[in-house]
């Protein structure tokens, strides 16, 4: 059946830290398309830590600086993944550890 996820689906999604690629910078939406309220412009090089993702938008969960952008959507096309930083063991905000 389509659109029956698990409640703690957010469990199974690994956190990356990604590189800005685009030149004029990087708009942060409210919600994962690009017709959402923007709140934000990441600069190029600047390296958020986002949802594991390799198309369509993923969801901003830190090293942005600014509270207003973490939790933003920001587009896959324009991240350059450095690496994986952690994967969540718990859907409501558990500690997160580096994987090395």
């Amino acid at each position: 059946m389509a659109g029956t996820a698990s409640p703690d689906a957010r469990a199974d999604v690994r956190t990356c830290e990604y590189s800005v690629t685009a030149r004029h910078g990087l708009k942060v939406h409210t919600r994962p398309n690009v017709h959402s309220k923007v709140v934000g412009v990441l600069k190029h090089g600047q390296r958020p830590w986002a949802d594991c993702k390799k198309r369509g938008f993923t969801e901003i969960r830190g090293n942005v600086g600014g509270v207003e952008l973490r939790h933003g959507f920001i587009s896959v096309k324009y991240l350059k993944l450095i690496r994986v930083i952690a994967e969540d063991s718990v859907s409501a905000g558990g500690d997160r550890q580096l994987l090395r």
